[in-house]
């Protein structure tokens, strides 16, 4: 992999390389990325998914090629050691600007939540080492200061690092918004390749619901009292401060003419969402907002409560434009908190714009370029707008690919079927060299995959409860030290309530991610108590390291296909001769493989796959799944031999294999 690696760099080309568990890829990768820094004065940008991984880049992958190239503990004046620096970026508002912070301190007056977070930044300043807001642990009332507090402009992030590590959601909104916190750089590898779809999807897409708009619109309301308190410390209020005051309480009557047509609009998506999706099943689902949609009878009162909240956005927009213009007046700049406010100012103007136009162009076109759709919050059941690009090969290209010398995709679960093709289609990057390293892991010796031979399809009456009866005789073989990877939260909730009720009373706790915790404090909670079963979602079918004996079954109840109403899912499915085979299926094999990599993590891990769908041997399409294994045991059984074979593997025994 370093010898291709070497080869994308030295010949300017685009690379995708898919990399087993244990492999080392990042190494792989940054190792001739260093070499082609320190020869070339280049610089590299490093993207990854999690922040598993950008953790272990800059704590120990960087700091060893650094100590292989001979750049460490040289003094701050080595200059093969500035050639290898690396640096962590985030978005801008991760990030303290010290002008907008001077600005505060010296304002003389400031609230309690003002005073409280100035003096925490005081003493941390003097310790922080990244100036990372994560390190502060913000609360509700200090996250309202700290935006105004935020870098806003590029000089605030800009790093003249050769490795710059960021996230995916940075690279690609950093294009999206014309590149303004990244520095120039035409050399990028990209770890976590899977992800980069989606990432797009969202960067490149829009949301936004009553709730986003009400908040903004406060926001809108409160800048005028900040101007005005402004205005109270000036010598005269005539003049440049009178035509100031004027501004503010125009836009303080704009804002308040603006609530009653937020309510009527997001109302009347709320009532057509109610009228077309299946009642009592709401918060559930997603309604496309297609061209059929847009012919009910119902759809002209969406349209005229839209045209009614644009006309007030606009105004407005306006009286914030209004405001911008009358702050540039030079006597304006002696104002009490005059950078805080046009900070504030300048982000709600930006926001405000983004979220009228990205309404506009949800509701008012029919775009066949767009995918729309309603759904609801799970917090509170507000109905959210949502709009995403139907595909994002030719964003990447015109955004991301265009002006790079040199592109590396990398990741441990870039093929399905053993192919390349899915994701170099739907990324646009059918013309990129290729290689596939396989683990050096023994997986025949470290792994045994049960699959059923009896067990329920998910759709007939008597699976949640053959499922939840099969878990819990699973995990009692195990005496815990198992996760259970779930493709919808509302199965995950009916199994921790039913298993929890069979393991009542004995020595296993069940924890359930968003019941018991965040996924972060489940993994801890296995960790320090192997007899545990973690029930997951989402975020645990990657990014998830348990090594060693702490996590020595999994289980998987569904194979993870997305669910067919999608609308995203359903929209790209239609692009499709043979949506299934060409897309439904390799997504879903990707997923599967995913969450498969969660457990063997090491050379001397040893542990047991079960996959609770006995569709995985009873269809044709089984065979995929099954074949994007790596070479481990596979046996075929009765759902009621299972808890007997694990005890078995698990305590060492030999068993034959299929």
């Amino acid at each position: 992999m370093t010898a291709a690696v070497a080869r994308a760099f030295n010949v300017e080309q685009q690379l995708m390389v898919e990399a087993g568990t244990g492999t080392g890829k990042s190494l792989a990768y940054l190792i001739p990325a260093a070499c082609h820094a320190v020869a070339n004065g280049d610089r590299v940008v490093v993207s990854t998914a999690t922040i598993n991984l950008q953790e272990q880049l800059l704590k120990k992958d960087i700091p060893g090629v650094q100590r292989l190239m001979g750049c460490e503990n040289r003094g701050t004046g080595n200059k093969e050691q500035e050639r290898l620096k690396a640096c962590q970026l985030k978005g801008r508002r991760n990030y303290l600007c010290l002008k907008r912070f001077d600005a505060l301190r010296t304002a003389g007056v400031m609230s309690d939540e003002e005073a409280m977070l100035a003096a925490r930044i005081v003493i941390w300043l003097a310790q922080t080492e990244t100036g990372d807001r994560a390190e502060l642990r913000l609360s509700q009332g200090e996250e309202s200061v700290w935006r105004r507090l935020s870098a806003d402009e590029a000089d605030c992030t800009s790093s003249n690092s050769p490795y710059v590590v960021v996230n995916h959601a940075l690279l690609l909104s950093d294009k999206a918004t014309g590149g303004r916190v990244l520095p120039p750089y035409t050399r990028l590898v990209v770890d976590e390749a899977h992800h980069l779809e989606d990432e797009a999807t969202r960067q490149f897409g829009f949301a936004s619901g009553e709730r986003a708009v009400s908040e903004l619109l406060e926001r809108c309301e409160s800048l005028p009292g900040q101007v005005q308190a402004g205005l109270r410390t000036l010598e005269s209020a005539l003049g440049p401060h009178a035509e100031l005051a004027g501004v503010t309480a125009e836009l303080s009557r704009r804002v308040g003419v603006s609530r009653q047509p937020v309510r009527d609009c997001f109302g009347a998506l709320a009532a057509f969402m109610q009228q077309h999706t299946i009642e009592g099943f709401e918060r559930e689902q997603r309604l496309l907002i297609n061209r059929a949609m847009r012919v009910q009878p119902d759809w002209p009162e969406i349209e005229i409560s839209w045209e009614n909240l644009r006309l007030v956005l606009n105004q407005v927009i306006a009286g914030l434009k209004q405001l911008e213009h009358s702050l540039t007046a030079p006597a304006a700049a002696e104002m009490l908190n005059y950078e805080l406010i046009r900070a504030e100012l300048d982000s709600l103007l930006q926001e405000m714009q983004a979220t009228a136009t990205g309404l506009a162009e949800a509701l008012e076109k029919d775009d066949p370029e767009r995918i729309v759709w309603l759904e609801r919050e799970r917090s509170d059941g507000s109905v959210v707008l949502s709009s995403v690009p139907l595909a994002v090969a030719g964003l990447l290209e015109e955004y991301l690919y265009e002006g790079l010398s040199t592109l590396v995709l990398t990741g441990a679960t870039l093929q399905a079927e053993r192919s390349f093709s899915y994701l170099q289609e739907r990324l646009g990057l059918e013309n990129a060299e290729t290689l596939a390293l396989g683990s050096p892991f023994d997986f025949r010796r470290a792994a045994l995959a049960l699959v059923p031979r009896d067990m329920p399809e998910p759709e007939w009456p008597a699976y949640m409860d053959s499922l939840a009866q099969a878990i819990a005789e699973l995990v009692r073989a195990s005496q815990g030290r198992a996760l259970v990877l779930f493709t919808s939260h509302s199965s995950l909730g009916v199994t921790h309530q039913l298993v929890g009720e069979m393991l009542r009373g004995e020595a296993i706790q069940v924890l359930g991610q968003g019941i018991d915790g965040s996924a972060r404090q489940l993994v801890r909670a296995l960790q320090s108590n192997p007899k545990t079963v973690l029930l997951g979602t989402a975020s645990f079918w990657e990014g998830v390291d348990i090594a060693g004996e702490a996590l020595s079954l999994l289980i998987i109840p569904r194979l993870p296909f997305s669910v067919p109403s999608d609308p995203v899912f359903a929209a790209r499915s239609a692009l499709y001769d043979q949506p299934f085979e060409q897309y439904a299926l390799p997504q879903a094999v990707l997923r599967f493989k995913q969450g498969c990599g969660r457990l063997i993590r090491t050379k001397t891990d040893r542990g047991v796959l079960v996959v609770l769908d006995r569709r995985i041997a009873s269809r044709r399409y089984g065979a995929a799944f099954l074949g994007s294994l790596p070479d481990c045991r596979v046996l075929e059984a009765a759902v009621r031999e299972m808890p007997g074979l694990v005890e078995q593997w698990l305590g060492q025994a030999v068993i034959g294999s299929r």
